[in-house]
């Protein structure tokens, strides 16, 4: 859905004063705003507060505030739909109840166009089969390309395969904010649909406050690879399992902090719905620990993810995947046990 000139909906609740314009032909040159206009600062506000109002008094649910507050659930209608200034995302089983929805929505005063299938939405492609949703952002991708002039770099087959270094003393710098934008704009790529970018992405922002040439060179070869790998993205298979998910966790990785790093993917329905590449905030002694630590930074990962989505989707049992056998076989043994079952390390 989206509705037609939606700021202009809203009555004003503070006094608001503008100068009449020239073609103007009535009596007075102030005149007071009654409802809000394009360009006001209030106007997205009350458009919000207007259709919140709205949604509630013909009995959808606000979700929490944690979870996310522009989203809204029909228990009745099982309609969930989200928002996103004038746009609303409509997910609803049931045909009649759905022209039921928008018919109140008619009747509440509001013009608005309505799309059956969904193609593109908040910069997303969305490509749907019978089985399958696919999300993707090529268009995203061109647009970074052209704002840091890459378009003609050479395509490549895979991410960098190599680790950066700090910069020191004798390499040459680069443009602290040419780089904090190309970084900024990855996160945001490999955040919403490139999972697998985001561990380097990870890796070379932690040189955003001093980079050098060669944190820019491993920069652009990850764009190449972007350019040529542009309509990969994210496919949720109603035929997978409903959720999945897969921890590990290296051992003193950072040679500057000797830090390890957790790595975990929160799967739906074949889809990484959540992905994290984080350094651990402590010192582990064993590569062992470094896993305890990554299992459980996914457990309470797990467990707040069913709390956000079991209003909105089917909540089933969850599939663990693992590929060290420390953690099984000493779950419940102590902690020195724990410690001296692998590699150890004492500083």
């Amino acid at each position: 859905m989206d509705f037609i000139g939606a700021f202009l909906y809203p009555w004003l609740k503070h006094e608001i004063f503008i100068k009449s314009p020239d073609q103007y032909k009535g009596i007075g040159s102030i005149l007071k705003l009654l409802k809000t206009l394009y360009g006001l600062k209030q106007a997205g506000h009350e458009w919000y507060e207007l259709l919140k109002k709205v949604l509630k008094e013909v009995g959808f649910v606000q979700a929490d505030e944690d979870i996310d507050s522009c989203l809204f659930k029909h228990e009745k209608w099982d309609i969930v739909t989200c928002i996103h200034v004038d746009d609303c995302l409509v997910s609803y089983t049931d045909t009649t109840k759905y022209k039921k929805f928008l018919k109140v929505i008619k009747e509440k005063g509001f013009d608005f166009t309505e799309s059956e299938k969904v193609l593109r939405a908040l910069g997303l492609k969305i490509v749907e089969t019978e089985n399958t949703i696919t999300i993707v952002q090529p268009a995203y991708v061109a647009h970074v390309l052209k704002e840091l002039d890459l378009e003609e770099i050479v395509e490549k087959e895979a991410p960098p395969n190599w680790w950066c270094e700090a910069t020191k003393e004798e390499d040459i710098k680069f443009d602290e904010g040419t780089y904090r934008t190309g970084i900024g704009c990855l996160a945001y790529l490999a955040r919403m649909t490139r999972p697998d970018i985001e561990q380097y992405v990870f890796h070379l922002a932690t040189f955003v406050s001093n980079p050098s040439i060669k944190h820019w060179d491993a920069f652009v070869h990850l764009m190449g690879y972007l350019k040529k790998y542009h309509n990969l993205g994210i496919t949720f298979d109603l035929l997978k399992k409903l959720w999945a998910f897969y921890v590990d966790a290296d051992w003193a990785g950072d040679s500057q902090t000797r830090k390890s790093t957790t790595g975990f993917i929160i799967q739906f329905m074949g889809g990484p719905l959540i992905t994290k590449s984080v350094r651990q905030r402590i010192v582990t002694t064993s590569s062992t620990s470094a896993e305890y630590c990554a299992f459980t930074d996914i457990l309470k990962e797990i467990k707040n993810s069913k709390y956000k989505y079991e209003d909105i989707a089917i909540i089933g049992p969850v599939k663990k995947c693992k590929e060290n056998r420390g953690i099984y076989t000493n779950i419940g043994l102590s902690l020195i046990t724990n410690l001296l079952s692998k590699h150890n390390i004492n500083f």
